[in-house]
Order: C-alpha cells, then sequence, then structure tokens
C-alpha cells in the first residue's frame, strides 16, 4: 500500500471513528420529545460505520502486515464493543416513545401481577456459550408459540433472564408491542455468528486436563466437547474436518491411563483414528470400568 494510500486510510478510520462518537454523543444527551423521530436513522448509520471501519481496517492491516505500529485487531474489538453499546442504548429508547414514559411500569412490579402456568423454562445469564442452546429452547417453547400473546412471551422471557443480562431491559415496559423490541435486543447482543464461534471454539482449547482417572471427569470432557463442536456444526463450521485437531485436543486433556489404552487400541491402524471414533471410545469402552473403580 503507497504512503498516499495509508494516508487516506487512516483518515477514513479516523472519520468513521469520530461519527461513531457523535452518535454516543447523541445517546448521552438524548431527548425523547425531540430526538425520538432520530433514533432509525442513527441506528442504521451506526451500523453503516462500524461495517465500514472493520472492513477499513482489515484491508489497512493486511497490506501493513507486521510493519505496522498499529493495533488493527485491538482497535477493531475497542470499535465493536462500543457499537453493541451504542446500539442497545438506542433500541431501549426506541422502546420508549414519549407518550409512554410518563406511564411506564418496571418489568418486576409488571411480572408480581401476571399468573401464567408455571413451565420448565431454559435460563440465561449473558455467558456467550450458552446463548445457542437457551435460544433454541426459549423459540421452540415460548417465541414461536403462535397462540401465546406477545405480553405473555415478555413475563417468560423476563422469567427466563437472570443477571446481569435481565439488565439490559430493565427499562423496557412490559407491553405486546414492546415484546419484540426486548426479544431483538437479545439477538442483536448475543446472535453474532462471528462471535459465538470465537468464544466456542477458545472453549474447546480452555478445557483442564484430567489428573487420574474418573468417569465423571472423562464423561465431563466428552459432554464439553460434544456440545461446543455440535454448536459450531450449526453456525456453519465444518467440524468434520476437524477430526485430527480434535482428537489432539481431546487426547491432550486425558490421564495418562486412559490415553495410554487409547494408544493402545489404535497402534496398529494405518489411518489416523477420527475423533468419531475417540468418542465412542471414551462414551462405551469406560465408563463401565471407571464406574466400579469409583465405587471402589
Amino acid at each position: 500500500m503507497t504512503e498516499h494510500k495509508m494516508q487516506q486510510t487512516a483518515i477514513l478510520l479516523s472519520t468513521c471513528k469520530k461519527s461513531i462518537h457523535k452518535i454516543q454523543q447523541f445517546v448521552k444527551s438524548y431527548n425523547a420529545s425531540s430526538d425520538f423521530v432520530k433514533i432509525d436513522s442513527r441506528i442504521e448509520r451506526l451500523g453503516y460505520l462500524f461495517n465500514k471501519y472493520n472492513e477499513t481496517s482489515v484491508q489497512a492491516e493486511l497490506f501493513t502486515g507486521a510493519e505496522s505500529n498499529v493495533n488493527f485487531s485491538k482497535d477493531r474489538e475497542d470499535i465493536e464493543e462500543l457499537f453493541y453499546h451504542i446500539q442497545d442504548a438506542l433500541i431501549l429508547r426506541k422502546a420508549s416513545p414519549p407518550e409512554e414514559e410518563e406511564t411506564v411500569k418496571s418489568p418486576q412490579s409488571s411480572m408480581s401481577m401476571v399468573r401464567l402456568p408455571k413451565l420448565d423454562l431454559p435460563t440465561f445469564d449473558g455467558d456467550m456459550e450458552n446463548w445457542i442452546p437457551f435460544r433454541d429452547s426459549y423459540k421452540n417453547l415460548i417465541h414461536d408459540k403462535k397462540n401465546l400473546a406477545s405480553v405473555d412471551k415478555f413475563h417468560y422471557l423476563l422469567a427466563a433472564l437472570k443477571e446481569p443480562v435481565k439488565k439490559l431491559l430493565d427499562t423496557i415496559s412490559v407491553t405486546e408491542k414492546n415484546y419484540d423490541i426486548a426479544w431483538n435486543l437479545l439477538v442483536s447482543r448475543f446472535d453474532n455468528k462471528r462471535l459465538l464461534i470465537k468464544n466456542h471454539i477458545a472453549a474447546l482449547f480452555s478445557l483442564e486436563s484430567v489428573k487420574r482417572e474418573s468417569s465423571s471427569a472423562i464423561l465431563s470432557i466428552v459432554d464439553h466437547f460434544e456440545r461446543h463442536v455440535k454448536i459450531l456444526n450449526t453456525l456453519g463450521e465444518n467440524t468434520g474436518e476437524w477430526s485430527s485437531l480434535l482428537v489432539h485436543l481431546v487426547c491432550s486433556r486425558l490421564d495418562s491411563n486412559t490415553l495410554r489404552e487409547w494408544e493402545r487400541k489404535t497402534a496398529g491402524e494405518v489411518e489416523s483414528p477420527s475423533y468419531v471414533d475417540l468418542i465412542e471410545f471414551l462414551n462405551v469402552t469406560f465408563p463401565e470400568r471407571w464406574i466400579y473403580c469409583d465405587q471402589h
């Protein structure tokens, strides 16, 4: 990239940053009576600036490589965090039109006045690793039910959320029309495919190793890997091509005796054993022996 082109890129990045900060200032000085009608345009503009900044930053990083003294990746993370903070604030303000501000009830007070059938609801506390299972289960039980009023769905949603994520909805009044706003706010914050993939891949690398033979510990490893691999599949990742890597990651968490048994079992095989083979080995072969060992 030429010096002139780099200067243009730096100016563009700086301009995007300044414009994003202007929208942040709009949020801070927000006046419902005069600014409510401007929210949609600010949300649209914010999304455009965020995408433009990311696109330009990635291009600059690719061209400059290690020669640059700018930490483009760190800058993008900071802008991304700012983007979600501003977007959430705008969505929350959109949920409270001026005419409703004087009569807004808190979700907690509204909740106490409603008697809904008790359901075994999934819960969500804001941990990205748990978003996909929560989202799919909640949608199946509540969100997609056409015979359930939106205001009732809102009450069920509040019952399913835990702190700190529940605070996101604190300022949204529990009404029929606000349910979609509340749900979309959660989706905009947590249904981020790139961040979800990043978190679930990180989880595959972060699990601690087993120190000694234990059926519960080994099954916990199996459950951990199977859960994250399946979620990554639903997110579009072709984990079927990760077999050798997954075998290595699982084996590096096994205790020495279990690893020795696995290596003995696969010693005569010409091709590398697959991840599926390893999981089947841990699920079927060992639990029977370990359940006995754990009890004696």
